[in-house]
């Protein structure tokens, strides 16, 4: 039979309904991890040319800790919202829905408060140290908000109405802008520590937002019910905290160490670079948002399937880096400056390491959410600390070597570990698991278990 005449595969023909099915829900998630990606490379993008390099690296800092904040926060609570949500009852959803929110926003509220009265006694015991002591407040604050609206762009996946995590973005976005504009008609100077309350203000305008629009039945609360959800949040969230703790000591190994070693400006530096490839990175969070509430339904259904989907989805994503990274590195001796400012010049080295740091990257992310659907928790804490311990020696001695760019290097380093050893574990997980004996329909295998045009 010629190609031409022969009969499409009914397996393409259920992807492709699939994909068109879904369709809403990806241009949703894309559009807000484009808006949510483009508002942050917006807010680096300024501070980055109205900085100096030491302050914009102290920024940097500031972010990195709130960004570990976060990751324990979504570890913690979160994820196990993403992932413990499928198993309860459909009119059950809503109000554990509230209780971790209340949950959070205790999380969030306790973590300022507590800061803040830590920094006034240490003020009070050293004086010099009153500039740091606003640092750590202003760092705490912009952690608590970020979390806070992280939920409700959680809770528009998980109840899978994505354009309301668009919305809650946009809001994020417009709030920032009129923030920096009204800085910029005031002519107030910017400082590491204003940039992180603009940054916070911008959070709570997102999470107002999504509070309006989830319409969350606040009554259903029970605190009782509450601390049995904490009890199941600890057991899975335990092991993911040390998975996000360890992952932030190794995926931001290179601002901490180059801060301690090479200093502020260098960090500057470093961080200058990776705007370059921050706005391919804005891909794979999107892709991730659907996946893993989707994953998490497949888990028992066609865990084989699942290793499939997210091996397709991360070797496309690498050959679309190489495209993009071809394209930067080939323009980048008119590129940098012009973006970045005149201070960045010869910085074709660091953009280099962020280039080869970002396949490294899309490697690691593509089995992670596949990890997290399957509640394979206490393997990725293994592989996580494993690889930590990787990338903060390969950062010291690459360092030593090559300055900023070994730092990235050294980072890189720990994320291609990470990915040889998820992937492998994941593909020999997978040919250990007995195909399924019967046909699975199309109505089936669907994550929302109807029609492709269900959403």
């Amino acid at each position: 039979m010629h190609l031409d005449n022969a009969p499409a595969s009914p397996q393409s023909g259920h992807l492709l309904a699939h994909v068109f099915g879904h369709r809403k829900a990806l241009s949703a998630s894309i559009l807000s991890q484009v808006v949510s990606s483009g508002t942050n490379f917006t807010l680096a993008l300024v501070l980055v040319r109205v900085l100096s390099e030491a302050d914009y690296g102290s920024f940097c800092l500031g972010i990195a800790v709130c960004y570990l904040y976060a990751g324990v926060g979504n570890s913690m609570l979160l994820l196990q919202m993403v992932v413990h949500t499928p198993d309860k009852p459909h009119e059950e959803r809503l109000p554990y829905a509230v209780r971790i929110l209340v949950a959070v926003v205790l999380f969030a509220a306790g973590t300022v408060v507590l800061t803040a009265l830590g920094s006034y006694l240490v003020s009070g015991l050293w004086p010099g140290a009153n500039a740091q002591m606003t640092f750590a407040i202003a760092v705490a604050t912009a952690s608590g908000c970020y979390l806070v609206k992280d939920y409700f762009v959680r809770e528009a996946f998980v109840a899978r109405v994505e354009p309301r995590a668009l919305a809650i973005t946009c809001s994020v976005a417009l709030s920032l802008a009129a923030l920096l504009a009204l800085a910029w008609l005031c002519d107030i100077s910017m400082t590491p520590e204003r940039a992180l309350i603009v940054f916070a203000a911008s959070q709570v305008a997102g999470a107002t937002t999504g509070f309006t629009l989830a319409r969350l039945p606040l009554q259903s609360f029970r605190s009782s019910a509450m601390l049995a959800d904490l009890s199941g949040c600890w057991r899975g969230g335990l092991w993911l905290t040390s998975v996000s703790v360890t992952g932030w000591a190794k995926s931001e190994a290179y601002v901490y160490l180059t801060f301690i070693v090479l200093g502020a400006a260098d960090t500057g530096r470093a961080n200058a670079a990776r705007l370059l490839i921050s706005p391919f990175l804005l891909i794979s969070p999107a892709i991730n948002a659907i996946t893993t509430p989707r994953f998490a339904d497949m888990r028992t259904r066609d865990p084989r399937g699942m290793v499939r989907g997210g091996t397709a989805i991360t070797a496309a994503l690498l050959g679309l880096a190489l495209l993009y990274s071809t394209i930067l590195l080939m323009t980048s001796e008119s590129l940098v400056p012009a973006i970045l400012g005149p201070q960045y010049r010869n910085m074709r080295g660091p953009l280099a390491a962020w280039c080869v740091t970002l396949f490294a990257i899309l490697a690691r992310e593509g089995a992670t959410p596949v990890f997290v659907a399957m509640k394979r928790f206490r393997a990725l804490a293994s592989v996580n600390a494993a690889t930590a311990a990787v990338s903060v020696v390969s950062v010291l001695g690459l360092m030593r070597v090559w300055g900023v760019t070994g730092a990235i290097l050294g980072g890189a380093v720990g994320d291609l570990t990470q990915a040889a050893l998820l992937w492998g574990s994941l593909h020999h997980g997978a040919d250990s698991v007995p195909r399924p004996a019967h046909h699975v329909s199309l109505e089936q295998a669907l994550p929302d278990g109807g029609s492709p045009t269900h959403r």
